[in-house]
C-alpha cells in the first residue's frame, strides 16, 4: 500500500512539473506612435477557438480589456489575436506560437482619424456592463461618455427587482 501511495504522489508531482513547464509568460504591449501605452480590446483565441481571459481584466464573450500592457500565462500552442481600439484606429491581427520561452507581442496601433481635434466626441449610448469596469471600457474603446443601463425588461415582461 505504501508503494502505491508513493507512486501516486510521484505521478502527481511529475504532472504538476510537466504542466507548469508547458506554460509560458506572454506579454502584450500595445502602444501609440509616440510609444505610450494604449488601452484596447484584445481578442485572443487558442487552437480550439476558445477565448482566453486575462485575470482581473473586464471580459465579454470573446475579448478582454487591456490598459496597454497585459501579461498572461499561456499553455503551449498556437493562438490568434486581434487588437482593436474603437473606430478611429486600425485593427491589428496576428498568430503566435507559444512555447516554453517568455515572449512579447509589441504592437503600435495606427490612428485613422482624430475626430476630437475636429470638435467631435464619441460615446456608446447602450452599455450593459458593470459600472466598476466602465473606466477601463471607455479607455479601451477611446470613448468620451457611456451611460450604463442597469435595468432591462425581464423575460416574461416587467422589470427585475432592484437590488
Amino acid at each position: 500500500m505504501t508503494q502505491l501511495v508513493y507512486r501516486m504522489l510521484t505521478a502527481a508531482i511529475l504532472s504538476i512539473c510537466v504542466s507548469s513547464a508547458s506554460a509560458s509568460l506572454v506579454t502584450f504591449q500595445i502602444r501609440d506612435v509616440a510609444g505610450d501605452p494604449l488601452p484596447c480590446r484584445i481578442h485572443l483565441q487558442n487552437e480550439d477557438k476558445t477565448a482566453v481571459t486575462a485575470d482581473g481584466a473586464p471580459f465579454w464573450h470573446d475579448h478582454f480589456v487591456s490598459d496597454g500592457q497585459t501579461r498572461l500565462d499561456l499553455p503551449e500552442g498556437r493562438y490568434t489575436w486581434t487588437i482593436e481600439r474603437g473606430p478611429e484606429y486600425c485593427r491589428a491581427e496576428g498568430i503566435m506560437l507559444v512555447d516554453q520561452r517568455e515572449s512579447t507581442v509589441e504592437i503600435v496601433l495606427q490612428r485613422l482619424t482624430a475626430l476630437r481635434e475636429a470638435g467631435w466626441y464619441s460615446g456608446d449610448l447602450h452599455v450593459h456592463r458593470p459600472v466598476a469596469d466602465l473606466e477601463a471600457l471607455l479607455a479601451a474603446e477611446d470613448l468620451d461618455f457611456a451611460p450604463v443601463i442597469e435595468w432591462w425588461t425581464a423575460a416574461g415582461g416587467g422589470l427585475p427587482p432592484l437590488a
